[in-house]
């Protein structure tokens, strides 16, 4: 999932458009909360319809129970990714499960809380004192203020935090904790609701008092919907149909399910935005340059053992990184590919060529040892072949003129000089293609320093 939201990961710190905290900066530390504040995030993934399909996709691929088209698919995804309610059977997302209260209140404390620095929710012992030491009581503590049911009178209790918890009952826990309470309690406006009148005070109607008092008048209000929900419970439901949260069929006494509870919570995240605005427009900072500086860094270690110049180096570390391949791989894997071999560091002896002008004029020049007709412009002739000599070499050979008859010993090379010898006399065939092959390399020679291809007349290459 981190490919489909531009994620890139260096040194176990993700990077990317969902680790931006409040205020734009880069947070390994994020929540979904934050994702959805961030206009960047929303604009740019969450509404963009081709990271949708790819996010529908590999909830598909992920979960064996999710359906093409089903709402699961939309929402599978962002719960495993944020990790919201960790689920109870691997490869199965059970979105149409009913959630109890402490799994609902866990999952909303989960989207909106950062993680503690010992990677656990910080205990609160009165807390876990009246609901029991669960896996969920530790983030249900976050959101206790904004629960329905509170401690005050025993409303939330051991029995009660493992009860179902209704889709009203969870709108009224979301609506306080992203818009507070009192903002929601107010006069509820021209809004429609199809299934949900205001029942008003059951409590003092029915004479609940004392402890438990809450929690008889909800459960009241449900086994008798018909009269319509409590008073506070029906302004928070009210004021989510308003802001487009919910739909006016609030089916509000129904037992909310892990699919809703995802929806619902991520409708507010985007109903508050639009009221108030985004906190943030940011990407984010990339890996790109935190990683090539780490690049760098281990190139400077390894350097005199590769052959790899920097930029060369860097830029494969960062591909490989780029590609999901992990540090140490990338890191042993490029010290394998560019690492210097015995071969390499070894300079193998290098064979100079000479070439020695023997007479002047037309003669014998000796190549390598070799002694070959020559002409005086350099072309030197080997039974029926004609061959240029390399300019810069042929003339580098005439000025050094010819070998002289007597050397000093300490010119290793040093020998008696070749007499001059007579030109060969030729046959008139023999004449006629000598003649032919200094036409040949007349017309050639003008071309030969430009390092093109020569040829003869017949197509083959010469030089």
């Amino acid at each position: 999932m981190d490919g489909i939201l531009g994620v890139r990961k260096l040194n176990a710190t993700k990077y990317g458009v969902v680790y931006v905290d409040l205020d734009g900066n880069q947070s390994g530390n994020n929540t979904l909360y934050n994702a959805f504040m961030n206009e960047a995030f929303v604009g740019g993934y969450w509404n963009n319809e081709e990271v949708q399909s790819k996010l529908k996709s590999l909830a598909i691929d992920l979960y064996a129970d999710v359906e093409d088209g089903s709402n699961d698919s939309t929402y599978a995804g962002i719960n495993a990714y944020w990790n919201l309610l960790p689920d109870n059977t691997d490869y199965y997302y059970n979105g149409g499960a009913s959630l109890t209260r402490g799994e609902a209140m866990s999952l909303v404390a989960r989207a909106v809380t950062p993680v503690s620095e010992s990677g656990k929710p910080e205990t609160d012992s009165e807390f876990e004192k009246a609901v029991g030491n669960s896996d969920y009581a530790g983030y249900a503590n976050y959101v206790k203020g904004s629960s329905y049911l509170g401690l005050e009178g025993k409303n939330l209790n051991k029995q009660t935090f493992k009860g179902t918890m209704t889709r009203g009952e969870y709108t009224y826990l979301v609506m306080s904790e992203i818009f507070g309470k009192e903002s929601i309690q107010g006069e509820t406006g021209e809004v429609s609701l199809s299934d949900c009148k205001n029942g008003g005070d059951i409590a003092k109607e029915q004479k609940y008092s004392g402890d438990y008092a809450d929690f008889y008048e909800l459960n009241y209000a449900i086994q008798h919907s018909d009269k319509g929900a409590p008073d506070r419970l029906y302004k928070a439901v009210s004021a989510a149909v308003e802001k487009g949260i919910i739909e006016s069929e609030t089916r509000w006494d129904e037992a909310v399910t892990k699919t809703e509870a995802i929806e619902i919570l991520i409708n507010a995240f985007n109903a508050y935005t639009k009221e108030k605005g985004y906190r943030t427009n940011s990407l984010g900072e990339t890996a790109g340059e935190q990683m090539r500086e780490t690049a760098r860094g281990v190139y400077q270690t390894i350097a005199s053992q590769i052959t790899a110049d920097e930029n060369t180096y860097v830029n494969e570390y960062v591909r490989m990184i780029d590609e999901g391949k992990g540090k140490e791989e990338v890191e042993s894997a490029l010290l394998e590919r560019f690492k210097k071999r015995e071969e390499e560091t070894t300079t193998a002896p290098v064979k100079e060529r000479t070439i020695r002008l023997v007479g002047q004029g037309e003669g014998y020049f000796e190549i390598n040892g070799l002694k070959m007709w020559a002409d005086s412009e350099g072309w030197v002739y080997e039974e029926d072949k004609v061959t240029p000599i390399d300019p810069e070499e042929f003339h580098e050979a005439v000025n050094k003129g010819p070998i002289k008859e007597t050397q000093s010993p300490s010119e290793p090379e040093a020998t008696t000089a070749t007499p001059p010898v007579e030109k060969p006399t030729r046959s008139p065939e023999e004449e006629s293609r000598y003649q032919e092959q200094q036409s040949i390399a007349n017309s050639l020679r003008n071309k030969g320093t430009t390092g093109e291809k020569l040829t003869d007349p017949t197509g083959e290459i010469i030089h």
